[in-house]
């Protein structure tokens, strides 16, 4: 690849990553780079703005066969990447990996042991300016480490991690409070009528066309806030979750059956429920006062989609203005209390996200 091509693909990444309103996963950004030796850079900008649809067999027949090897190498060193670092217990951190290699190891990946050298790189508990100080000293690097913490925060903002599940083939508590955090991790905004996808600019003019209200009076607000971002609305923040589809990584509406019910709705359907003064210690129960849910996540705390200008946050319960618990339709509510602190995500995850013949299938709402 031209390097003075490169670099400024590098640069556009950087900018698009931070300012675009349509962003996609890092595989788009392998195709992007395939583009640019193509196609003008407009034609760059805008895959990554949702604008132009690229056919990959389309380019790969307008390439000389030199050109396809090459990024057959490069897809095939992509995939090597999940697989290593997925076995060497990084799965939940593998984007990083490949977002290193796409941005600015491609010149190494014919090296012996590349792949293993760069997994090499990463360690528990370690920090971004630590990491980006390792690969510099293993591969003989200059990333700044500004350039890639752009890139990387918003792809961990955008992306449901598929790591945070304990028992993914079923919906539970314990998987509901592990994806509440990633919410609240990742900074979803609030919009009315929304659960959890990407908002676009068409998506923010549709609703702020029908819910002139709760949408199109705050619609600059949200355009310079949440746009880009995941959003949902209280009940959508746990519709996001019954909704995932952990094979294919998207939300899908009304999947598996399970109702598009609004906050007062869930609370009616649930069988069982009380006051907050009766409130059991399970992790994953709804909290409700009228128009309004939220997520019970233990200790005292909740985390819910609360209102336009918050996004969704934790709370000590105590402070909010739920009235009453109820165990949320369709969750499988399992035994497994915690103490002491809030629950962090990684204290509910298994890294290797393993699952055994064991496991029982979602189970779908009768009717």
């Amino acid at each position: 690849m031209n390097s003075t091509v490169a670099a400024a693909l590098k640069k556009i990444a950087v900018a698009l990553f931070s300012d675009t309103k349509i962003l996609k996963k890092v595989a788009v950004f392998i195709l992007s780079l395939l583009v640019g030796l193509l196609m003008p850079m407009a034609a760059v900008l805008g895959i990554f703005t949702g604008k132009i649809e690229i056919n990959k067999d389309d380019i790969e027949n307008a390439m000389d066969s030199d050109k396809v090897e090459y990024y057959q190498r490069m897809d095939n060193t992509y995939q090597s990447i999940d697989a290593e670092m997925t076995n060497a217990g990084y799965g939940t951190r593998k984007e990083e990996a490949q977002v290193l290699f796409v941005m600015y190891l491609t010149d190494f990946m014919d090296q012996e042991d590349f792949v293993l050298k760069l997994v090499g790189c990463f360690s528990q508990g370690q920090t971004d300016a630590e990491l980006v100080t390792k690969v510099n000293e293993v591969f003989g690097t200059e990333i700044q480490l500004e350039d890639y913490s752009k890139v990387i925060e918003v792809m961990r903002m955008t992306t449901i991690n598929p790591y945070i599940f304990k028992d993914p083939l079923t919906k539970n508590n314990v998987d509901l409070v592990a994806f509440a955090y990633e919410a609240c991790e990742d900074h979803w905004g609030y919009v009315w009528a929304t659960y959890g996808e990407l908002l676009s600019d068409k998506k923010l003019n549709e609703l702020a066309e029908s819910f002139p209200t709760e949408v199109g009076e705050k619609k600059d607000f949200i355009q310079k806030n949440w746009l880009g971002r995941r959003t949902s609305d209280c009940a959508g923040l746990i519709k996001a979750y019954l909704w995932y589809d952990t094979e294919s990584g998207e939300i899908i509406y009304e999947n598996y059956g399970f109702e598009d019910l609004r906050a007062n709705e869930l609370y009616d359907a649930a069988a069982e429920k009380g006051t907050l003064d009766t409130i059991p210690e399970t992790p994953g129960l709804g909290v409700w006062h009228d128009g309004h849910a939220g997520i019970y996540v233990g200790n005292g705390y909740v985390i819910h989609a609360n209102g336009t200008h918050r996004g969704v946050e934790l709370q000590l319960l105590s402070d909010t203005k739920f009235t009453h618990w109820f165990e949320i339709p369709w969750i499988q509510y399992v035994d497994e209390g915690s103490d002491g602190e809030p629950v962090e995500t990684s204290e509910l995850v298994d890294s290797s996200n393993q699952t055994t013949s064991e496991t029982t299938p979602i189970l779908l709402p009768e009717g």
